[in-house]
């Protein structure tokens, strides 16, 4: 079908009986919230929130990643993107390791 004909409704299609499925990505705990057809979406989500909605790991607020500690550099440190110095156990870049 072309793009104006694709939806169920736009070509009444006799099998459309509940396979439009959609779903809002939350945006707190990461999961697919299914939006129920005739019902408002903003109950729905107001359910999810009630319910079973819990903050995906590493969005806890005041949580930061590391950061390298030389001044002024903003780099992450990664297991794969730092060096832990052997002389004063200082953890840096890769950009900052010697």
């Amino acid at each position: 079908f072309c793009l104006d004909h694709f939806r169920y409704a736009a070509h009444s299609c006799p099998k459309a009986g509940g396979l439009d499925n959609r779903v809002l990505v939350c945006p707190l705990c990461g999961k697919g919230v299914k939006l129920i057809p005739e019902e408002d979406p903003n109950l729905t989500w107001d359910r999810h929130v009630r319910s079973n909605c819990s903050p995906a790991e590493g969005s806890v607020p005041g949580l930061r990643k590391a950061r390298c500690p030389v001044a002024g550099c903003k780099e992450p440190l990664t297991s794969s993107g730092s060096v832990d110095c052997a002389r004063c156990g200082l953890r840096t870049c890769l950009k900052h390791r010697f």
